[in-house]
């Protein structure tokens, strides 16, 4: 068995990662053992990647001023392999392994499995990201968490953003490979109707579509004023290199799962294009805090984020610690729980959220829009969404 080699400053003494079947990090009785079943490896390294470096730099902060409670965290990392199986596998390693507390993937059907195993022995799972609202009491149980904005708010973030563009006809493209993308898809529909908006058209796409000619042809056919996309990548790159290519130059807008910019140079001098996202990594954020986290990462990996996905993950650091606190240092499942559903207007970084014993995501409030303007992304503004 062979162990990667160690990454700068992450993966330190407080996190090692965990390749193979049988390999642990050191802990003493008195760490809190962290375990995350993530992809390492396949497409969800994309969202996972970015939001587990957040939490290592929160983990890193939080044990150099001396842990919680006296307590250092200790973080385990077993790889999932972007597989649904392999979330389950790797939970279970996690907890036969000393895991106390554990993180997911970013998306409900990757790390669903995982967050089963931790709820059927009533621990603690926090999701790195998953959107989707059944990441929590209504898929998995009570000690389901995510940190993130729901898949709902996300779309109709999508929404507000072209109708206050005075868009009046957008057209709207689902990729309905999985649930994230069509739960956005949900939330874009439904905030047009309530905004009195009718789509000038909708159709649906796979993520692993090598071609959508056939749905380019209904947007052109349609008169359409603008775009709104719900889906993720790298599907959802594709299908905006040919939507551009076709000629279609009206505002687009999307969700996350099209963050970052790594893949913008496949779509030359990209512009008119809005996300939404957690924050702006891009130094221009109004928040001082998230500049300084932007920094403090940097710093930490050598490199800057590459989606606002990192700053999931630092605010699922915030919310554990924040529950340790409440309970004295106790990774107690139901104890964690019930600190966390008294959180109301809890400040994270780039954010609020509130739980509550039946919502254990954030389903409303601010949304943050970015620009892309010649392949650069951007802020734009805050759109605020009360549902």
């Amino acid at each position: 068995m062979k162990t990667s080699k160690p990454m700068k400053s992450l993966l330190s003494t407080t996190a090692v990662l965990v390749i193979s079947v049988g390999l642990t990090a050191s802990a003493s009785a008195e760490d809190i053992v962290i375990g995350a079943a993530v992809a390492k490896s396949g497409w969800m390294n994309a969202f996972d990647g970015p939001s587990l470096s957040g939490f290592q730099v929160f983990m890193d902060q939080l044990n150099a001023k001396g842990g919680v409670n006296g307590k250092k965290l200790v973080l385990k990392i077993v790889d999932t392999k972007t597989e649904q199986a392999g979330s389950k596998d790797a939970a279970t390693q996690l907890i036969n392994d000393g895991a106390q507390i554990l993180l997911t993937s970013a998306n409900f059907d990757f790390g669903a499995p995982g967050g089963n195993v931790a709820q059927a022995k009533g621990m603690l799972n926090f999701s790195l990201g998953a959107a989707s609202p059944l990441y929590g009491p209504q898929g998995i149980g009570p000690q389901a968490y995510s940190s993130a904005p729901s898949t709902y708010l996300e779309g109709n973030g999508i929404a507000q953003t072209l109708s206050d563009l005075g868009k009046k006809k957008p057209f709207v493209l689902i990729d309905d490979t999985i649930d994230y993308s069509t739960q956005v898809g949900q939330g874009i529909t439904d905030r047009f109707k309530k905004l009195g908006i009718t789509p000038a058209g909708q159709a649906t796409f796979k993520n692993g579509d090598t071609s959508i000619a056939t749905q380019i042809s209904k947007i052109e056919s349609s008169g359409a004023d603008s775009i709104a996309i719900a889906t993720y990548l790298p599907g959802g790159a594709t299908a905006l290199r040919q939507i551009r290519a076709a000629g279609l130059k009206q505002p687009i807008a999307t969700c996350l799962g099209l963050g970052g910019t790594d893949w913008v140079s496949g779509v030359p001098n990209l512009g008119e294009f809005y996300e939404t996202a957690v924050a702006s990594i891009y130094g221009d954020d109004p928040d001082a805090g998230v500049k300084a986290f932007v920094a403090d990462y940097t710093k930490a990996t050598g490199a800057p984020p590459a989606t606002s996905q990192a700053i999931e993950g630092y605010n699922v650091g915030e919310l554990i610690v924040a529950a340790l606190k409440e309970t004295r240092g106790s990774t107690d499942g139901a104890a964690l729980s019930k600190a966390l559903d008294g959180f109301k207007n809890f400040k994270m970084l780039g954010g609020e959220i509130t739980y509550s014993d039946s919502e254990h995501i954030k389903q409303d409030g601010p949304v943050t829009v970015l620009q892309y303007k010649d392949g650069k992304a951007g802020f734009y503004k805050i759109v605020n969404i009360k549902n």
